[in-house]
């Protein structure tokens, strides 16, 4: 009460901190393995550590308004019987914080916890969104190298289509000239038949005239 915490969200923790020229109260990560040792045990509840000696921390726990919820999704329209809303001077359970710090030191039997390293928890992290980072990246660039062959099998496809369509378009010219060469020597020889056959009535003509 007298360092301005709610005493019925705030919990007593002894510290076994070693002694001598190899004290980790001196490291600058003291705190930090502290506060990581802490949500290891408490399961990452919202809380604050504050020293109070050499051997005491108090570690008050936030108020975290729960509701009632099935599959993450509150429900709405409930009895206030199930809810329990707006009623006072209810007893309320201590935070479950508060419950994961008594199972290492209550009743006859207490379990010491081996102080964290945050140093340690910050480099798995870090080499943790590494890989995570690489592997996104790896699989982005296959997913562009499966879009790039994609696309070239898209364009390879294309311009072979537009080859055949082209090797078309040029046997149908090539066809069509043939045809007009065709049309053309026949005219010529028609016209040629002609010239002669109408030579041949004139030389047949003139001969009759000379018989005569």
């Amino acid at each position: 009460v007298e360092l301005g915490l709610p005493p019925e969200r705030t919990v007593a923790c002894v510290l076994e901190v070693p002694r001598g020229k190899g004290n980790v109260r001196w490291s600058p990560r003291f705190m930090d393995d502290l506060q990581a040792t802490f949500e290891m045990i408490t399961c990452r509840e919202p809380f604050s550590v504050q020293l109070v000696g050499d051997n005491k921390a108090f570690v008050s726990f936030e108020l975290v308004q729960r509701s009632l919820t099935v599959g993450g999704k509150a429900i709405k329209g409930v009895s206030d019987v199930c809810t329990l809303t707006d009623e006072e001077a209810l007893t309320q359970d201590l935070p479950l914080g508060a419950h994961l710090i008594d199972l290492y030191g209550a009743g006859r039997w207490k379990f010491t916890v081996p102080l964290l390293n945050s140093a340690k928890i910050a480099q798995e992290k870090a080499e943790k969104e590494k890989a995570e980072r690489e592997k996104q990246e790896k699989s982005e660039k296959a997913e562009r190298e499966r879009e790039a062959k994609i696309n070239k099998a898209e364009r390879e496809a294309k311009a072979k289509e537009e080859a055949a369509k082209k090797k078309q378009e040029e046997e149908e010219q090539r066809k069509m000239e043939e045809e007009e060469e065709k049309q053309r020597k026949k005219a010529a020889e028609q016209e040629e038949n002609e010239r002669k056959q109408e030579e041949g009535e004139k030389e047949k003509k003139r001969k009759q005239e000379e018989e005569e």
